[in-house]
């Protein structure tokens, strides 16, 4: 990890807590930014940056700080208004009976320092999955572009050319990692918690949500900042008032409970946060954590390893699936179906200007079709590996983080 690294997360420590940091030293503010963005997390570390420069703390070249002020405003007034246009669609589904909440986004950044500087790239509605049929027509009448859900899928994917995404939860995880990671884990025991706008999960279905959010990126596809940020926030801010003797045999009964350690140890060590959860962890631990983290970049873009596969096929093995990878080859086929689809919202997430006029959407299926026969000539391993699925093989990265699993107890 090098030192703009380090400086990124005491700017993001700062931004999102208010709690000031260790600045004495110099750092290059536009490669902490490139470390932000790849995090996810620019908007807060640029006003932690923000707040240094109107103290006098720190000098910044001119036209880059006027510039990326103009990117930030325009980003939260963009969030501001996808927001006020959700409130619009729960309030619609309130009225007509459909019991739903808020997770994760704004029930999150409201917990932060500045709530507006943490922006989520889509609004997650939880609906359960009685009157998902009546909520689809809803988003369908406001203008979203509504993805058919295959039957392991825990949302439907809703996109609006100007509103931007919708994930509308039927469940709370894909069917798979509900199953294999999570024992099926019900996370509904309490009434919602009604806010301004929205209803929240109870404080303790919260809790276990979010901090099995944040171990559900870290097991699959990498973690960021941001995920234990969200947790410790939330843990920190409704600590009272959540039942710690089902949130800690839950994670126990799972073998997540150290990780929780460590995510508390990360806030205190790195982000100034205290906490009053007694824990037990080291400080080796906690860099190999940080580690991943620099590594990987949000979501573990920079990561191409099989550990989602392989770790998921030893969990099924250790709890009785005597085919693990027959399980594993139907999901697989699903995920290529899907990512084979010419559906309107799929253009839209994956060639955005389509968004801005559908007489676009005939050159995103062109480009499409390119993608499709690139991948085909270039990925025949993993299309002959669908047909015929086995566990990947081990990488020095996949065997990397299979190891690290192990030493933080959660194989």
């Amino acid at each position: 990890m090098d030192k703009n690294f380090q400086s990124m997360i005491n700017l993001f420590a700062y931004g999102a807590t208010g709690i000031k940091q260790d600045f004495s030293y110099e750092f290059d503010s536009k490669e902490v930014m490139k470390y932000a963005e790849e995090q996810g997390i620019w908007q807060i570390v640029f006003y932690a940056i923000k707040l240094l420069k109107e103290d006098g703390k720190i000098v910044v070249d001119d036209l880059w700080y006027e510039t990326t002020n103009m990117q930030l405003i325009m980003s939260c007034l963009a969030n501001t208004q996808k927001l006020e246009h959700a409130h619009t669609i729960i309030k619609e589904l309130s009225e007509n009976g459909i019991k739903n909440c808020i997770v994760k986004g704004e029930s999150l950044s409201n917990l932060y320092y500045k709530p507006e500087c943490r922006i989520s790239g889509d609004v997650d509605i939880y609906i359960g999955n009685e009157d998902d049929v009546k909520a689809c027509e809803i988003l369908d009448k406001h203008g979203y572009i509504i993805e058919p859900k295959s039957d392991d899928a825990n949302h439907y994917n809703c996109m609006h050319p100007k509103y931007g995404e919708i994930e509308l939860h039927t469940t709370f995880y894909y069917k798979i990692i509900h199953e294999t990671w999570f024992k099926n884990v019900n996370l509904i025991e309490e009434p919602y918690v009604e806010c301004e706008y929205y209803n929240t999960l109870g404080h303790t279905d919260g809790c276990i949500y979010v901090a099995l959010h944040a171990i559900n990126h870290f097991l699959s596809s990498g973690f960021g900042v941001r995920h234990i940020m969200d947790f410790l926030l939330y843990f920190n801010k409704y600590y009272d008032n959540v039942n710690l003797d089902r949130f800690i045999s839950i994670m126990k009964s799972l073998k997540y409970y150290h990780f929780i350690e460590i995510l508390v140890g990360i806030g205190k060590e790195y982000f100034g946060i205290d906490c009053k959860l007694k824990t037990n962890y080291t400080k080796t631990e906690l860099e190999k954590v940080i580690n991943e983290i620099y590594k990987g970049g949000i979501f573990g873009h920079k990561n191409n390893s099989n550990t989602f596969e392989i770790y998921t096929t030893m969990r099924m093995a250790s709890s009785g699936n005597i085919n693990p990878e027959k399980t594993m080859r139907a999901w697989r086929r699903r995920n290529v179906i899907k990512a084979l689809s010419f559906a309107p919202s799929q253009m839209y997430r994956h060639y955005p200007y389509s968004q801005r006029n559908k007489l676009l959407l005939p050159i995103a299926w062109c480009n499409h079709i390119g993608y499709i026969f690139k991948t085909a000539f270039t990925r025949r391993k993993l299309m002959a590996d669908v047909i015929k699925y086995k566990t990947p093989d081990k990488t020095d990265e996949t065997e990397h983080k299979i190891n690290l699993l192990k030493e933080l107890d959660m194989i």
